[in-house]
């Protein structure tokens, strides 16, 4: 539906216009966290929505998250993912565009899918604030950790994000990063 459009805050949890944002109104009243950092959405599925609670920037005064929570039915229900419950902090959430796979941006590493996030693999450990999958290409994914609080890296996969490279330099370790794939470009970032 092209008129429908949907906000989250860390805040205020998950919002919907359905005519265009003239008017917004609240989804997730009862949801067990209203600290929602990201959302993503089910390639296959318009109606099926990933939200990933908990603010994991860093900032002093942080709200903490309850993992993922999943609707079906675009955001009528919500659902915490089970085997997320402990998560904290989950900064963003990307979805391969086949929807084979699913990889999650944590304080504790980047969490990888294959079942629709009812288990999930620490495939690189670490503090996480970004992680895309390639729009062109499922195989290559990029994510950046926060080393620390003057450090950040950039890491690649070429796998679907079971193993993942430190990139090499040209840009600066002491900015937090934002990254985004060109779609109209194939592998540039």
């Amino acid at each position: 539906i092209p008129s429908r459009l949907y906000a989250a805050s860390v805040g205020g949890g998950v919002w919907r216009s359905d005519n265009g944002g003239a008017s917004w109104y609240a989804l997730d009243d009862f949801m067990g966290n209203l600290s929602v950092a990201c959302l993503a959405f089910d390639p296959g599925d318009p109606d099926t929505i990933y939200a990933g609670t908990g603010e994991g920037f860093n900032n002093w005064g942080a709200i903490r998250g309850e993992g993922i929570w999943r609707t079906t039915d675009a955001g009528a229900t919500w659902q915490q993912l089970p085997s997320t419950a402990t998560w904290r902090f989950v900064s963003r959430i990307a979805i391969s565009s086949d929807g084979a796979y699913m990889l999650a941006a944590t304080n504790n590493g980047v969490r990888r899918s294959v079942d629709g996030g009812v288990t999930w693999t620490n495939v690189n450990f670490g503090n996480y604030l970004q992680v895309l999958i390639d729009p062109n290409n499922n195989a290559r994914a990029v994510c950046s950790r926060r080393l620390n609080s003057t450090s950040h890296r950039i890491y690649f996969s070429t796998d679907s994000g079971v193993t993942w490279t430190a990139a090499g330099g040209g840009y600066p370790i002491d900015v937090r990063i934002e990254m985004a794939f060109a779609p109209s470009v194939n592998g540039r970032v």
